[in-house]
């Protein structure tokens, strides 16, 4: 998407797990900009949720993991407020989870568009697999630019990191 292209009143952006894993923080990022939008409401929903506490006991993830909760903890703290025109919010229910996830991301996204006429709605995710699925099921989304990815951290850094932290 062009930045700044033109000028909605109320986006809403479904995050994918990706987005809190592999890019900067959500304050970090002006998505009023990106989307050309006055207000943009950030949701994540029991799917990401559900992941997020997952993976949060997964050796592989779960640094990522837990300063992703740490991040949407301080967030919660301030209200939803992540930054000025930006608000996160979750919905979270009590069905079974579905076998996909990013079939439950999209099914919540699509309900949420139906209530909400008013928004433009998409689901924002960094996985091919995704976003082909949104469009089958006439669902809009979005990625991000490369420029608000986190640094690529190679096993050689890390282990030098790792290392001097015992010292």
């Amino acid at each position: 998407m062009d930045e700044g292209s033109r000028r909605e009143s109320n986006v809403v952006l479904f995050l994918d797990t990706n987005m809190l894993f592999d890019f900067r923080p959500l304050n970090e990022i002006d998505r009023t900009r990106v989307l050309g939008a006055k207000e943009v409401r950030l949701v994540l929903c029991s799917p990401v949720l559900d992941e997020l506490d997952e993976k949060k006991y997964d050796p592989k993830t779960a640094q990522r993991a837990r300063a992703a909760i740490s991040q949407l903890k301080r967030i919660a703290g301030g209200e939803g407020h992540v930054r000025e025109g930006v608000r996160l919010s979750t919905i979270t229910d009590q069905e079974d989870p579905e076998a996909n996830r990013d079939v439950g991301i999209i099914r919540r996204a699509l309900d949420y568009a139906k209530e909400h006429l008013d928004r433009r709605v998409l689901v924002i995710s960094d996985d091919f697999n995704m976003r082909v699925r949104c469009k089958t099921k006439h669902m809009e989304s979005m990625e991000l630019a490369e420029k608000w990815r986190k640094p690529v951290e190679d096993e050689k850094s890390k282990g030098v990191r790792l290392l001097s932290d015992w010292f």
